[in-house]
């Protein structure tokens, strides 16, 4: 195999880790971006909103993996999807966080498990599908993440009486 078919396969198999960052939080920043013209210092965003750097950082990764914020520098902007989103009624909103979802590939990778499985897949093998891609990262916070955003999506939905993940 030549070294462009091999990083072309480990491309396709690449699950990107999610940040720690609540689907509230992520829309938190952008409201906050969009009062401020649509763009401020990242440590700017860290002293007006009272959180950690590291926290402010973690919400901007999750936003910046939605194409809805990019970060030049020191600088978090509302990227034009972004800008799109905060102006967006709350059906639309959904609607748009739902396909920025499903051009990443854990997202695909679930929602594909769930079809696989009859429309339903327990919490216990999405984790364990997550520790075999994902072996670094912490399996259950990235569940808890990657439901949380599901459902601000409309993607999944989560049965607590089953312990299961479906399609919404």
């Amino acid at each position: 195999m030549s070294g462009t078919a091999a990083s072309t396969a480990v491309a396709r198999d690449l699950v990107e880790p999610l940040p720690e960052a609540r689907a509230g939080d992520i829309l938190g920043l952008v409201e906050y971006l969009d009062t401020q013209g649509g763009g401020c210092d990242l440590f700017q965003v860290s002293d007006d909103t009272h959180a950690t750097f590291v926290g402010v950082l973690t919400k901007v990764k999750g936003a910046e993996m939605l194409d809805l914020v990019d970060t030049p520098q020191r600088l978090a902007r509302l990227t034009p999807t972004g800008q799109r989103f905060v102006r967006a009624d709350a059906d639309e909103r959904k609607r748009m966080w739902k396909a920025q979802l499903l051009k990443l590939s854990l997202f695909k990778v679930v929602r594909e498990l769930i079809e696989l499985r009859g429309g339903e897949v327990r919490r216990e093998d999405v984790v364990h599908e997550i520790r075999q891609r994902l072996p670094r990262e912490e399996a259950d916070v990235t569940f808890d993440i990657l439901v949380d955003w599901g459902r601000f999506g409309e993607l999944f939905a989560y049965r607590e009486d089953t312990d299961s993940l479906t399609v919404a």
